[in-house]
């Protein structure tokens, strides 16, 4: 077995796949009947891709789960640092975040409303394009607090995202909109659906990829 954590996920399914985790866990997912020894080749295989992806992540800047002065805050796939100051409302840029001094207190609170504000215009635009480009019709967008689920299309074609879809870059914000807006045309996850999204994201593997290997609970609580 490889000399770094490991973790074998055996399910119904018919390839093997490789994940590098948040913590640098490699997380192997393969066929029930996948013998330990197979599992190993493809490991030593994959050396060199693992331990380049392992490094990459443990270099991301990480969200540490404490709102304090100079922590690390995500928008759009970035890292900024935070800072409290004499200020009003929150206030972003290329150097970081200013929240107000008085709100150290409330600042978790006063920051997923400033989230939830970007995450309803950038959202919107978003959807809006890809429906007028590619003929997606839906009947309303919808705001969620999901830390697991990205997004869903209901029967009646409305689109829910979770609001902190604008923590990570724009490309992954897109991935998850032309997906739910592909379900407006195929509610299921059959040839048929795959086609549609590859139609608009020829390189939708490997956004879903990246999406994957950092849960939302790396980027906030």
């Amino acid at each position: 077995m490889a000399d770094y954590p490991c973790r074998i996920v055996r399910t119904r399914r018919k390839t093997i796949s490789l994940r590098i985790m948040e913590d640098g866990m490699v997380e192997v997912r393969c066929p029930l009947s996948t013998r330990k020894e197979h599992i190993d080749h493809i490991l030593r295989t994959h050396r060199s891709w693992i331990e380049k992806k392992q490094k990459e992540m443990m270099s991301r800047p990480k969200f540490h789960g404490r709102l304090e002065e100079n922590c690390s805050l995500f928008y759009l796939g970035k890292a900024y640092p935070l800072h409290f100051g004499s200020t009003t409302v929150v206030q972003w840029d290329e150097k970081g975040f200013l929240l107000p001094e008085k709100k150290k207190a409330t600042a978790q609170k006063v920051m997923e409303s400033w989230y939830r504000q970007q995450a309803k215009k950038i959202l919107t635009e978003r959807v809006e394009h890809y429906a007028k480009t590619y003929g997606f019709s839906y009947s309303g967008i919808r705001l969620s607090s999901a830390s697991r689920r990205y997004g869903s299309c209901s029967s009646k074609n409305l689109l829910s995202f979770t609001w902190k879809l604008v923590l990570l870059p724009q490309d992954l914000i897109d991935y998850v909109v032309v997906h739910e807006l592909c379900h407006t045309k195929e509610k299921h996850h059959q040839k048929a659906f795959w086609r549609e999204v590859s139609s608009i994201l020829p390189d939708y593997k490997k956004r879903e990829r990246r999406l994957k290997e950092t849960p939302l609970s790396a980027y906030w609580f």
